[in-house]
Formats: C-alpha cells, structure tokens, sequence
C-alpha cells in the first residue's frame, strides 16, 4: 500500500534520520573547476563527471532497478523506496510489479534527445527516480514549469500541478529544487561527446512537445526552484549512493552556488534580445522542400537558438543557423524570416524576409544527360553591355546588361544592377528537355542580390540572400520539361545588387525513369504490450531502390534504407495497420505492402492474498513437534518449535541444531502460490538460515539480520499453480534460532477479461523438456499464446507470443531456474524450468 508522506517538515525530518554516513567531498574533485565562471566552469565541470561507469536499465546483475533501490531507501523502512513526484513509500522489491508497483522516471524525459535506456544517458542513475507508474505517466515528457491544475491520482492527491492548455509539469514543492540540480546535472555532463547526446536547457515552452531535440525546459524557473528548495541531506546521500556506483558526482548538490556561476541567475535580468539574424540562403529546392542558412546572431549573454517563420507562420525551431524546411506544396512561394532567441527567452526582431519558390514535380530521371555551361566562351569585359556568345554545348546565349571581369571559375557573366535593359542571360533552344537545373551565383557587391530562373517562361526558382564574395551553389531544382526548352536568368528589380553566374547544369529528359520498385512483403513479429518489429524482404528497381517509406495507420512515420523497423510507443490491445512502400531515386513507388497486427494485452495478475499470523499457535517455551489449524483452515505442520519469543504478536519459533531439525509445513493449499513472504528475526546470537520449500521444491534461502532485529524476505517469486504445500525448513544445525510471523502468500485467481479462447485446458500445457539448452518447447501449446518469463528476482526478462513455430528461444538467458507464464484465455498457467 503507498503510504502518503504528509509536507515538507516529515520529509526534512526523515532526511535527518537517514542512517548512512554522509561522505566528504573527495579532495581535490573540483579543484580544476576552482575561481571559474560561466561556459568556461561548465566545461570544466563536464570534464570531471564525464565518463561515469555505466550500468544497463535491466540485467540479471545490477541494474538500475538494484542501484535506485539503495538511493532511494526509504529511511523508516530500508525495505521500501520514496517515490520521487508524490513522497509516498512502498515495497522496493516489487519493481513494476505488473503495473503494481513503481517505475523508473526519467528526469530529463527520454524522448528530448532520443537517448531512450540505452546505457549513457538513458541509466544515469543522478536523473533517475523511483515513481508512481500512474503519476509518471501523467507526467509524460512535459516540460517544467509553473502550472495551475492539481494533478489528482487514483489514491489521490500528489502535490503535483499541470496544465490543460500547456505541456508543463509542477513537482511537489519538497522536491523542485532536486529537478533543477538533476536537469542542471544533464545538461552539464552530456555535451555531445563520445557518441553522447549534447543536451541543453532553454528558456522558452518549445512548440514541439515531442521534439527529439536534446532541449529542456524551462529554464528560468529551474534556477528559481533551485533557490527555492535548497539541497538537504537526503539528496547529499542520494548524491554518495550515485558516486559509489558511477563514480562521478552532481556538482550542483555538492556545490549549489555553481548554478548561479554557470547559468547567471539573473540579477539584474537579461532583458537585451539578440541580433537580427541577416543573410537568408535558400538551396536545395525541390518541391516539397527546401534548405535555409543564414549569418548567426549575436547577444548579450548567448543565443540558445532560432525561429523560422513561413508565411508569417512559426514553422520551426533549431540551435543551428541553419536548418531544412519540409512538407511543403510544389509550384509554391513562401515567404521566409528567422528570428534569434537568446536563454531567457529574449526574442530578436525577424531577419528581412526572402521568398523561395519550390519546383514544379519532384521527379528526377536517374539516367539524364548532364549537360554544363561553364560560360569559357564569354568574353565581355570591365562595363556592362548586351550581346551573344555560343557556349559549351553548342547553345548560343544571349546576355543583357552584363560584365565578365568578376570570376567564379574563369570567365563568369555578372549583371548590373538597376541596369535598362535588366541584366539578364538567356539560352537558345534545348532540345530534349530539362529535367533538373542547377547553377552557382555570388553577390559581386554590397547589394543583396535577388534575381528570378524560369525555363519556357516558367518559374523556376526566386534566389535571394547571400554575402559579398560568397559562392552559393543553387539546386538541383526539379524541372522536368520535355521537348525544347529555353533557360532564362534575369534580375527581378531595379534594386537587385549584382550577381555572378557560373557552372549552370542541367539534365536532359531522354531517360526518364518511370519504372516503379517491386512490391515487398511484409511481416509483422516480436509483437508485445508497446512495441513490433517490422520486416519486409527488398525490393528490386530497374535503376536502384532509394528506400522504403513506413506507414502507421494511414500517416507516414519513417523513411529507412533497411528492411526492418522496430514500432515503439504503441498501445496497449491495440489494432495496427501498417504498410511499407518502396520508393527509388526518381520518386516512383511500389505497391503497398500492408498487415495488420494487435499489440498483446497486459498479462493479468490478479491475486488473492492470505496471510497466517500463527495466532492458533499454542506452544510454550520449550521446543516441541505437532501442528494447529491456521487462519484460513490450513493445517500447520511444526518441528523442534516453541511459542514463547513474541514477534508482532504471537510468533512461532524454529530452533538450532535440533533433532529433527526445526521445520514447518503447510497442508494442501488449493489455488496455487504465486508470492510468498514473511516477517521473521534472530532470535539469539547465532545467524539464521532457512530453506524455503514450495511442493519440495527449492526456491531461496533466508539468512541475514542481527539480533532482535525486524526483517522481511521481500516477494519470494513461486509461480505454482494447482494444489501446494509450504516448507520452512532450518538450513543445517548450525542454523540459528529464527521467529517467523506474518506468512503471506498470493494464489492467482481467474480473470474476466475477453480474450482469445484456446482449445486446450489450462492444466494440459507441459514441457518438453527440462531443463533447456537454446529452446522451450511445449506439449498442446498453440500459436498466439502470450507469454512472459520472469527471473527468480522477479524480473520480466521476456515477454511474447507464440508464432509458427510455437518455442520460445531460450539461447539468450542466463543460466538459472525462471517462472514462465503463459495466459491461455481467460486463465494463467506457470511453469517452472530450468535454463543450463
């Protein structure tokens, strides 16, 4: 059960109590960060954390399950941990339980900067923090900030706000501060070297809730909850506990006026917005797309990124100053401006807007003839004047107004500006069309240039922007004309500033590619409750295959050169439909592949639990054989027992190095045993052992502890269906005297849920064999059984369906004895097996 931690003075008190020494600060750890300031501190901070020791998300050996268990113990109870958002105590060993438990929470969501739970980033463990599964879902990758809604849970209230309008997210007052040093932390360690996301934090809501942008926000409100909340001996012993496994340290915790040096927490506040950015490129045009580049901004304390604008319309943000602008309509002119942002959110006056016109049809034929003009035969000198040349291949041109003393490559023509006629070039007749265009330019003075492409009398592309003496190179824009042509480039104004043209290229027609891919064919497998994996086998392509195009319900996800892609994120007992297209070069398509699949259900647990507190145990003080009649009806077998230590109430007490040994056992208990746990102690000097038994088979031995002391075994995983038969037996007879009370178990009970329905009876699934090497077979098992295999520490390590073959491969698995599950309808059966 949670247990709700009431405000924040029973928090700092049960920090206070904490029973862990508080380590010092290594000597010397942050000596080369010593009298610095700003980016230059930040740098030399990212240097003496990097490189922690990492360790996976889950293994059979420690995980990041086993490492939050010990930095979030709870202090009243080491055998629970603190859930970070809500403060509530529960059971540590459960883990996720089936959706009972508690879960792993990425701090610094997963999903900015795509780093998922791979080792790195996804387990550093000084961001990770046990929660509420329900909570953290609600929590999602929403961005930290102010928020006005109390989010309430099913067991309910949690202290946490949202926003119906905003993806924000507001913890509890006790644990703000603890986010922002967490977030400070990331952004910190993880600068985008040795292969590691560079995460960043921003001071503005960023219009993409999903972006993979490895950005955080809100940054400004991270530094007052830093303020706020300052650290307390709880998060400096998280901090140790971290250390031990990482070996690296959060700095903010063991320094805290960090922060303020690095991030400048604003005093007085920067209200100055960074420059204009200037000198808007656009290249790349086709017609869906095409690629913006301009001269970075400046500011007062950083730009952290840019805005680009389309039609007046916010259409994107980066941190670089440049980016690629899709999903766009051919044939189109757009009106593009950037704006600069600085880290609080200043925001620059937009650039002086240019206009880019996409191409007509975006198919290229992969086979063309590549024809250049590179303008060798032009040959006008220092003034501008009009007249004709015949070029490279064969063509005459026509110039108007232009020089040929300003170079590209060699001779280049260059129009005037404001020049009457327009400067200007134009082709004769081309024959065999054009199908894609490209060219360089350079703006030869001060002037902005801007000048117009046609060919035939149709807009091709509008080229404005650039720098003095900067060669750009144009295109290739998708033109696909056939018959003759003619290319035409003039100026498109009065007050274009004059512009060189060299290298114009331009592919013929003749060899069109009209021819489609093949269809693939796809399979859907490794189907679960969130994820599928996608395989298709190639394609053929008269020319080549560019790539397929993966499709989730009728909308386009992913472009990939493999055959395979794994679906992530999807919904639980959901029907998909996808489908796969291949596609080449000249943007012909296959047909469609298409399957569809439903992702697997929950598998339920539902359990009933009983609990024998051996208040129908009557025996004195001295140690005797024989049995009562327990809680539930069960009849309890007991050896070399007595009944006067007290533990909880009335104990039964096992004793040492009797004969027959000390022992205790259950009648028929119908139902099964899925869990099994007891509250036990030490009752003299002498450690305890005991075996623990379920139908003679052995599952784990108890031992540890310490005299008087109160101690609980945790969930001792069984997975026993059908009649069973509970044993604790003393290990050998140097085992000590042991008090056990409050024996527990959970038997599994029948589901309702509506289900695939299986001929076979539930009792009728066996085994081939056991133990396995590489494979488990079954006898009547059938195809689309779910099922899960969980370790003997109760961890899932697999989890699937049954596919043609109905085996599971086992070759991956370490050895050990595991529980496998299988949902067969409406009902569970669990098999034991050993893997070798």
């Amino acid at each position: 059960m949670k247990n709700q931690l009431k405000g924040l003075l029973l928090l700092k008190l049960m920090a206070l109590i904490i029973t862990t020494s508080y380590a010092q600060i290594p000597a010397n750890y942050y000596r080369s960060a010593q009298g610095k300031s700003g980016s230059e501190l930040k740098n030399a901070l990212h240097s003496i954390i990097d490189g922690h020791r990492e360790y996976p998300y889950s293994s059979s050996s420690t995980d990041v399950w086993d490492i939050l268990k010990e930095t979030d113990k709870d202090p009243n109870n080491p055998n629970n941990v603190i859930l970070f958002y809500t403060g509530w105590s529960v059971n540590a060993n459960q883990e996720y339980n089936s959706g009972k438990g508690w879960n792993r929470e990425h701090v610094w969501a997963k999903s900015h900067g795509n780093f998922g739970t791979s080792q790195g980033a996804g387990t550093d463990c000084h961001h990770l923090r046990p929660t509420d599964i329900t909570v953290n879902s609600a929590r999602n990758s929403r961005w930290f900030d102010e928020a006005s809604v109390e989010y309430i849970d099913g067991d309910g209230a949690t202290g946490n706000y949202t926003s119906s309008s905003e993806w924000i997210w507001e913890p509890r007052p006790e644990v703000k501060g603890d986010v922002a040093r967490m977030l400070f932390y990331m952004a910190t360690r993880y600068e985008g070297t040795s292969g590691d996301p560079d995460l960043e934090l921003v001071d503005y809501l960023p219009s993409n809730d999903y972006t993979p942008e490895p950005i955080h926000a809100k940054l400004s409100t991270l530094i007052a909850w830093h303020l706020q909340d300052p650290v307390d001996d709880f998060e400096r012993n998280r901090n140790e506990v971290v250390y031990s496994y990482q070996g690296n340290r959060n700095p903010y915790i063991d320094h805290p006026e960090y922060v303020c040096l690095v991030y400048n927490c604003g005093t007085p506040a920067d209200t100055a917005p960074p420059t204009k950015p200037s000198n808007l490129i656009s290249t790349s045009i086709t017609s869906t797309s095409f690629h913006l580049a301009w001269s970075p901004s400046s500011d007062n304390v950083g730009v952290t990124g840019y805005k680009v604008y389309v039609n007046g319309i916010l259409s994107k943000t980066t941190s670089n100053p440049s980016v690629t602008i899709e999903g766009l309509t051919s044939g189109t002119s757009y009106q593009v401006a950037v704006s600069a942002v600085d880290q609080v959110g200043n925001e620059s006056s937009q650039s002086t807007s240019i206009n880019v016109t996409t191409s007509n049809e975006d198919v290229t034929p992969p086979n063309s003839d590549v024809y250049v003009e590179t303008f060798s035969n032009f040959s006008a000198g220092g003034s501008y004047q009009s007249g004709s040349f015949v070029g490279d291949n064969e063509i005459s041109w026509n110039y108007y107004s232009s020089r040929g003393d300003i170079s590209i490559e060699g001779s280049t023509p260059t129009f005037g500006k404001g020049k009457n006629p327009a400067g200007a070039l134009q082709s004769s007749v081309i024959a065999g069309g054009i199908g894609t265009l490209s060219f360089e330019y350079m703006q030869a003075f001060s002037t902005s240039v801007s000048f117009k492409v046609y060919v035939n009398s149709v807009l091709v592309t509008t080229v404005q922007g650039g720098s003095q003496n900067q060669i750009v190179s144009a295109g290739p824009f998708n033109v696909n004309m056939n018959g003759n042509c003619t290319l035409r480039f003039e100026q498109s104004g009065s007050s274009s500033g004059q512009v060189a043209i060299d290298n114009v290229t331009w592919t013929s027609l003749a060899s069109a590619d009209t021819q489609a891919p093949t269809q693939p064919t796809l399979d859907v497998s490794e189907i679960t409750t969130t994820t599928a994996t996608m395989n298709w086998t190639s394609s053929s392509d008269n020319v080549g295959v560019e790539g397929y195009k993966v499709i989730v319900n009728g909308n386009e996800i992913a472009q990939t050169a493999s055959t395979s892609f794994v679906l992530q994120e999807l919904e639980v007992l959901t029907t998909y439909t996808v489908e796969v297209i291949a596609f080449d070069a000249a943007g012909n398509n296959s047909a469609r592949a298409i399957s569809t699949f439903s992702t697997l259900d929950e598998i339920p647990v539902v359990t009933e639990e009983f609990v024998e507190t051996f208040d129908n145990f009557s025996e004195g003080g001295s140690y005797k054989s024989g049995s009562f009649v327990g809680s539930h009806g069960i009849t309890w077998t007991y050896a070399s027992a007595r009944g006067d230590l007290n533990f909880n109430g009335t104990a039964l007490t096992l004793g040492k190095g009797r004969s027959p040994a000390g022992a205790l056992e259950s009648s028929t208990i119908s139902g099964g045993v899925q869990t099994l746990s007891f509250d036990y102690s030490q009752a003299y000097s002498t450690a305890v052992k005991l075996e623990v038994y379920v139908n003679n088979v052995y599952y784990t031995t108890v031992e540890g502890g310490s005299k008087g002391s109160a101690e609980n075994t945790g969930d001792i995983q069984v997975g026993v269906t059908g009649d069973a038969r509970i044993k604790l037996v003393q290990k050998n007879t140097s085992s000590g005297q042991i008090k056990i009370d409050n024996l527990t178990w959970t038997t599994a009970a029948q589901t309702s849920s509506s289900r695939k329905q299986f001929a076979l009876e539930v009792t009728a699934l066996k085994l081939l064999s056991n133990p396995v090497t590489d494979v488990l077979r079954f006898q009547n098992a059938e195809e689309g059984m779910q099922y899960e295999i969980i370790s003997m520490e109760g961890k899932t390590v697999n989890r699937g369906v049954l596919g043609n073959s109905v085996s599971i491969a086992t070759e991956g698995l370490p050895k050990g004895v595991y529980i496998l599950k299988m949902l067969i309808g409406d009902q569970i059966q669990n098999l034991r097996f050993v893997k070798n």
